[in-house]
């Protein structure tokens, strides 16, 4: 499930990467795997400071993605 987030995220960034923000998100999600990364175990058992690093860009996206579509629809 960890990693299909960041693969689903990744992906709606490529497919829409002419768009700046998804550009910009994009790279802060791989920004937050790094950070996870280089965190050491405990990815998911502990979660400490560096989880603002993965979920903000997560939700960057997915914000970003609802919008486009409520845009295209209206």
């Amino acid at each position: 499930l960890w990693l299909s987030m960041h693969l689903l995220a990744l992906w709606t960034c490529w497919k829409h990467r002419s768009d700046t923000y998804f550009t910009i998100a994009g790279a802060l999600v791989v920004y937050g795997i790094g950070a996870g990364l280089a965190e050491g175990g405990g990815i998911l058992a502990r979660p400490k400071e560096h989880w603002f690093l993965t979920w903000i860009p997560l939700a960057l996206v997915t914000a970003l993605n609802i919008g486009r579509k409520l845009r295209e629809k209206a």
